[in-house]
């Protein structure tokens, strides 16, 4: 079994009654102060099967950009393809389900998502939930983020990212009354990842 007809099993359609694979659109979104290209890899490998993924960065140094409009940053690159799964990382939780329900998202992959609670900001979430990071002797974002990274991919990333996130989308309550209806798949950080950024909320 592949990975992506596993993929097929939690709702992202890969292939027809006859077995002709289809083509499937992958929308996926970063964290806080993050970039797009964080997804370099599991791009390439989704394009090498045929399937269509869009990365984009969102607006976070704007003071002026909410939600809606990380959504739509989303919603936009996704260009009206149909079927589409929203794959989000960390605070990218915030924006996946605004995204799935724009776009009528087939499926929502969360990696180490957060998951907020109706009209509850971010710093209303860390508050609610008691979140602290685990105390480390080197806090550094190497050491934090990419400690089992090999080291030219965390060069990478460290080049590209640290753009500076803005407080407003922190300020702002979640904008849903509900989680939309679509499939929902979390993946979890384990062992020392775990411990280092800390535990999250169940969804449903």
């Amino acid at each position: 079994m592949t990975p992506f007809s596993r993929l097929g099993e939690d709702g992202v359609h890969v292939a027809d009654a006859e077995g002709v694979r289809s083509v499937s659109t992958f929308a996926f979104i970063h964290g806080a102060g993050d970039v797009g290209c964080y997804w370099h890899l599991v791009e390439r490998d989704l394009r090498s099967h045929g399937h269509v993924t869009v990365a984009p960065d969102l607006p976070v140094e704007d003071d002026q950009a909410g939600l809606g409009d990380y959504a739509e940053v989303v919603v936009d690159a996704i260009g009206g393809r149909s079927d589409a799964a929203v794959v989000a990382q960390s605070f990218g939780g915030y924006v996946a389900p605004l995204v799935a329900e724009r776009v009528n998202a087939r499926l929502i992959v969360l990696v180490a998502g957060m998951v907020p609670a109706p009209r509850e900001s971010a710093e209303e979430m860390f508050a609610t939930t008691a979140w602290q990071p685990t105390a480390l002797e080197d806090n550094s974002t190497r050491a934090v983020f990419y400690h089992d990274v090999p080291s030219d991919l965390a060069d990478e990333a460290l080049r590209r990212g640290g753009r500076r996130q803005s407080e407003t989308t922190g300020k702002q309550p979640w904008p849903l009354d509900r989680w939309p209806a679509a499939p929902t798949r979390a993946i979890m950080e384990s062992g020392k990842k775990r411990g280092r950024l800390g535990g999250s909320r169940r969804v449903g």
